[in-house]
């Protein structure tokens, strides 16, 4: 649903009806103040930048069809519990995109408990994060690991 608001900017008074509605359950009081506290303030600051996303080419952006003509070494690295993208739908676009262009250099990483910044808590990239970049790397320039 947001995204469909983020591309049409039409919604708001469903995503009002949903906060509103939430705002009553028995979990509300565990969610941060503003998410219910005061819709009118959450909608004044998130609609202009929904509207501007909206008319934003980019945003709309579709992936496969440059995915589709990528011949060249792809590390693809996602957080396991990202809230930003879904992971698994993520993956099976890139596998299958890849696959279509033919390309046998392709590293996949799901990372497990780190989010969309591949974190899994404030300040901590997930272990191994680092690790994977270097030696994926390394192996295809050419540079021996170092101890």
């Amino acid at each position: 649903m947001a995204r469909e608001i983020a591309v049409t900017a039409r919604g708001w008074d469903e995503i009002r009806d949903l906060v509103l509605q939430a705002s009553q359950t028995k979990w509300a009081d565990f969610v941060p103040g503003l998410a219910f506290d005061d819709i009118d303030l959450l909608e004044s600051n998130l609609r202009p930048f929904i509207e501007i996303l909206a008319r934003d080419p980019d945003f709309r952006y579709d992936p496969i069809p440059a995915l589709e003509q990528t011949r060249c070494p792809v590390l693809a690295i996602w957080g396991q519990i990202d809230t930003v993208v879904p992971v698994e739908k993520s993956v099976a676009v890139y596998r299958e995109a890849l696959d279509r262009a033919s390309n046998d250099d392709v590293t996949i990483r799901v990372f497990p408990e780190a989010g969309h910044d591949l974190r899994i808590s404030v300040g901590s990239k997930a272990p191994g994060y680092q690790e994977a970049m270097t030696d994926w790397l390394r192996a295809r320039v050419g540079i021996a690991p170092t101890d």
